[in-house]
């Protein structure tokens, strides 16, 4: 499940899935960002993490990156911070040793290259600044935190331990991307089951007049026999897959998921739904209960 905007890119592969298929696995993907995208934007988790913010001082540095980001924005022309960062590294590529080129047509880029050398003192408060949030984000107390994501859920009886681990992980993405003020292409996937290898053994000799064609034939063979029973363990039906997997998210199982959080967290009734989604309630009944299958198909 790609869900694609301008910006960084942060990936999830989510393993140890239980699907007798590829395809029930990706499904269960498709129900899980849409049921996570509705959860972390519950007041519940805005306030948990808002008390982050405050307790591990991330509100505070993240704030004084921002201001000196805003600060170079006006010196350089750029309209959003996230536009000065994709400037700034951009000129970066095109540094050659301690020479940075610049294409005169490109006024942008002009105006970015003489705003940051007139204001390098900024650039290298930036530096000290950026490196006091990194350390910041870095040892903040994430038993803790997740700890507290296992509390949330316990009140709000969701059973899925992978959700607290998520929640905290979509707060650290959440702190980052408002910093900056960019977008991200989150990208998620789902991996095939990887089990441990049989016990085999594999030996092979040439023999007494045997031309080297016929001992290299011989190899093959041999070596098929036991790539088979490594095969064998890895084998995995491949279902049916969805055909589109956006639409499949916006208009197929990834509804389920958004249902399922308005069900479970917010508590509206199976009417409500059926009347705001334009559905019956037999289709949101078996959407609820699919959402609650795939979503435990995750360890």
């Amino acid at each position: 499940m790609n869900t694609e905007c301008a910006g960084a890119v942060y990936e999830s592969c989510w393993q140890e899935l239980s699907g007798r298929s590829h395809a029930e696995n990706v499904r269960h993907t498709l129900v899980r960002a849409a049921f996570v995208d509705e959860f972390v934007g519950d007041h519940r988790v805005q306030e948990l993490y808002q008390s982050w913010l405050d307790r591990f001082n991330l509100g505070t540095t993240g704030m004084a990156v921002m201001n000196l980001l805003d600060e170079l924005c006006g010196a350089t022309g750029c309209q959003r911070r996230s536009e000065f960062i994709k400037g700034l590294d951009d000129l970066e590529s095109s540094r050659d040793g301690s020479h940075v080129t610049v294409d005169a047509e490109d006024k942008r880029a002009v105006r970015l290259a003489k705003g940051l050398s007139e204001n390098q003192h900024l650039i290298d408060r930036l530096s000290e600044v950026l490196d006091e949030f990194q350390n910041t984000l870095e040892t903040a107390d994430y038993a803790a935190m997740l700890s507290e994501g296992r509390k949330i859920l316990k009140m709000m009886d969701l059973p899925w331990d992978w959700l607290a681990i998520e929640t905290v992980e979509f707060f650290c993405i959440e702190v980052v991307r408002y910093i900056v003020d960019g977008n991200w292409r989150e990208t998620r996937w789902v991996a095939a089951p990887d089990p441990p290898a049989p016990a085999v053994t594999f030996r092979f000799g040439t023999r007494p007049g045997e031309s080297a064609r016929e001992a290299l034939y011989r190899f093959h063979e041999e070596a098929d026999t036991i790539a088979s029973q490594l095969v064998e363990p890895i084998q995995f039906p491949e279902g049916r897959m969805p055909t589109d997997l956006d639409r499949e998210f916006h208009d197929g199982v990834g509804r389920y998921g958004r249902w399922l959080y308005i069900r479970r967290v917010r508590r509206d009734s199976i009417n409500s739904i059926a009347r705001n989604f334009h559905s019956d309630r037999s289709t949101i009944r078996y959407g609820l209960g699919e959402a609650e299958r795939l979503l435990s198909l995750a360890s």
